[in-house]
């Protein structure tokens, strides 16, 4: 997975998170902040990544900041790093058995 694919993903799910701490409904807080709620459906599943505008509107309307999505991607980019260097030292050490 890509970079952006995964921040997008981690941005999506603490706005889900968030909006849903506050319970707030997808179309109420689409409205809140002016968008289309089938567009901000579209960002809580990491199928788009709002712009910096929107994104503030967000942050300002669930009262979340950027160090909580971030340091989650932080996060997940190093168990990903981490584990494809294991997968490399472990096909490395551990003998290849074809299956006939």
């Amino acid at each position: 997975m890509d970079n952006r694919k995964l921040f997008s993903l981690i941005l999506g799910r603490t706005i889900r998170k968030n909006r849903i701490a506050k319970g707030l409904t997808l179309e109420e807080l689409a409205s809140i902040i002016k968008m289309d709620d089938k567009h901000l459906g579209k960002v809580e599943r990491g199928e788009k990544t709002p712009g910096s505008y929107t994104l503030t509107r967000l942050q300002i309307a669930l009262k979340f900041n950027s160090d909580e999505f971030i340091h989650e991607f932080v996060e997940k980019k190093k168990k990903v790093i981490i584990g494809k260097e294991l997968s490399f030292q472990l096909s490395e050490v551990l003998p290849v058995y074809k299956v006939r």
